[in-house]
């Protein structure tokens, strides 16, 4: 998904016919985007990337390392609303996220 801010967001995880979303239609807050694959029995994940386009150059025709290579993709990592207040959250662990009704 691309936002007005510039930034892209990129889902993996859901089951291959059942996104709802299509090219090119807006998505408002708790849109209802798709089915989550089952990852292992009885669990369920979804992962994803927020990213904007960096103008970074990448020299392929030098060696590089992951601590010092440039991505022409620059990450962030957004804050969310959890049950235990705003937070960013840290890979590998577990999260409910607040669903406010209006």
């Amino acid at each position: 998904m691309e936002h007005e801010d510039g930034t892209i967001e990129i889902y993996n995880g859901f089951k291959k016919n059942l996104i709802f979303v299509k090219l090119g239609q807006t998505v408002y807050p708790q849109t209802e985007l798709g089915v989550i694959e089952e990852f292992n029995p009885g669990v369920y994940r979804a992962d994803f990337f927020v990213f904007y386009w960096s103008d970074k150059e990448i020299n392929t025709a030098s060696k590089q390392f992951f601590q010092n290579y440039l991505s022409k993709y620059t990450y962030l990592a957004p804050y969310f609303v959890t049950e235990s207040g705003v937070a960013q959250i840290v890979s590998n662990n577990d999260y409910e996220a607040l669903y406010i009704e209006k």
